[in-house]
């Protein structure tokens, strides 16, 4: 007998991911230049917080319409 759809588990999983990678760029932007900045050089530093901002802009979206879905 199974429990779950797999429908039901691929957005158990993609909320997950989404959930992570979006904690992660969250606290990256935040306290990113106080903890990272000093010690990364320069293009680095531009790479990752670039990073950050595009994936926290285009996944946060995508992560309350999933959570409308599950609901």
């Amino acid at each position: 007998m199974m429990r779950w759809t797999p429908f039901e588990r691929a957005m158990h999983w993609f909320t997950a991911i989404n959930f992570l990678i979006l904690g992660f760029s969250g606290v990256l932007l935040l306290y990113g230049k106080h903890f990272i900045k000093p010690v990364a050089p320069e293009a680095v530093w531009g790479s990752i917080i670039y990073a950050a901002k595009v994936s926290h802009n285009y996944l946060g979206p995508l992560f309350v319409l999933d959570c409308f879905v599950c609901w």
